[in-house]
């Protein structure tokens, strides 16, 4: 009769553990992130595979911002935080200082030194490097675009043009060729329409090519250099002086043949063949020297506890597997962070439909991480604002520059 009571008692106790697990339930996981439609139906289908295979265990909840503006406002003033996010990897500054993430090296040491290293080795260059900060690790690079010149080529062809331009006069004498062949088109379109951050971006990667830097070896803001000021004295002239660029003709304009070539990422290359334009994008044109900006979203993680950080690391690192991301790449007009999937039968066929994503990729070997310094993105957003001015005419490309590199140096304390 003791051993039957002691019995029936342990049952019990079983009972009441196993149910209050199940009254527990699965782990929830809250993932805040922007990306495109193509971008965002594919996330979704991945994390459901991924909720699928941890039923019972661990639950993705996922939050789509409308805009990366929101998300960004989100995460760097918002009270609630969630336990991961694909974040711009702009914002990473300024979360590793509000003191919200933890580096993921914390929790890669779990996965052995020779996996690391050979993540280390697919991953472009200049993606790896852009999750350093403080010599340590931070983040996993997911997604990425730069900037390329789209042109269309039935109206280059129509003038008996067989090359697109590949330097910068070459923008003014295709332009100017152009213009001829239609009634009010315009030859080029800048990326005025983008934020002023994102336009500053494409001005840096123009300046770099003649040499120029964001700072100087003391680390004081330089955009006042001879090669800033020619640079953008040139990107003026466009406007002024050879009038192949007018501010009242948008980029969206050179979709519907308005505009016989403009500066646009990725996702602008995929759009223009959707509409069936006979569309290539060509190397950002050159100067003295190659050079392309980057626009990176990387995933992060946040401080909760221990447990529950590795939880979220183990989802991170399925993302990244060579499989979510070959499927992930294959479905979006987003550029691939790891140079395996470039390299497998699949994607290689997916080039051949898309050949400008060629130009793209290749432009990373000349792409430079994002600076991780204080108050980046206020002297970037200024940067952008100054250089449209010079645009219009209201400043010359010294006083708008001038006016940036003070205004930084203040911010740094200079």
């Amino acid at each position: 009769m003791k051993y039957l009571i002691i019995i029936l008692s342990l049952i019990l106790i079983i009972s009441i553990i196993t149910t209050s697990y199940a009254q527990q339930g699965p782990k929830v996981i809250k993932f805040w992130y922007y990306l495109d439609d193509k971008g965002s139906q594919k996330f979704e289908e991945l994390k459901a595979r991924y909720n699928k295979e941890k039923a019972g265990e661990v639950l993705i909840e996922s939050k789509k911002f409308a805009s990366e503006d929101l998300l960004k406002e989100a995460l760097l003033s918002g009270d609630t935080l969630p336990d991961t996010a694909l974040i711009d990897i702009r914002w990473q500054s300024g979360l590793i200082n509000k003191g919200v993430l933890i580096p993921l090296e914390t929790h890669t040491t779990r996965i052995g030194t020779a996996t690391k290293a050979a993540y280390k080795q697919d991953t472009y260059k200049p993606l790896f490097e852009s999750a350093i900060s403080g010599n340590h690790y931070w983040t996993f690079p997911y997604t990425c675009t730069d900037t390329a010149l789209l042109v269309n080529l039935d109206i280059l062809y129509s003038l008996k043009m067989d090359k697109s331009p590949q330097g910068w006069f070459d923008l003014v004498t295709a332009g100017k060729a152009m213009m001829t062949a239609g009634e009010g088109r315009m030859g080029l379109a800048l990326p005025t329409d983008e934020t002023p951050e994102n336009f500053a971006a494409f001005f840096v990667a123009m300046m770099r090519q003649k040499g120029g830097t964001i700072v100087d070896a003391s680390g004081k803001v330089f955009f006042n250099s001879e090669e800033g000021v020619s640079t953008l004295q040139f990107l003026q002239d466009l406007y002024h002086k050879y009038k192949v660029a007018s501010l009242e003709v948008t980029p969206d304009k050179f979709f519907v043949g308005q505009v016989g070539m403009t500066f646009g990422d990725s996702h602008d290359y995929f759009r223009a063949q959707e509409l069936g334009m006979n569309v290539e994008a060509v190397y950002l044109p050159k100067k003295d020297s190659r050079a392309s900006d980057l626009y990176i979203q990387s995933l992060a993680l946040f401080k909760t506890t221990p447990e529950h950080e590795l939880i979220c690391f183990d989802f991170l690192m399925w993302l990244i597997t060579h499989q979510q991301m070959r499927e992930f790449y294959l479905a979006t007009s987003y550029i691939p962070v790891n140079k395996q999937i470039v390299a497998c039968p699949q994607y290689f066929e997916y080039q051949n439909r898309h050949p400008g994503m060629r130009v793209f990729i290749k432009q990373l070997d000349w792409a430079k991480p994002v600076l991780n310094f204080p108050h980046y993105g206020e002297i970037m957003d200024c940067l952008g604002k100054e250089v449209l001015l010079c645009l219009k005419g209201e400043k010359t490309p010294r006083q708008a520059l001038e006016t940036v590199t003070n205004y930084g140096n203040s911010l740094l304390g200079f």
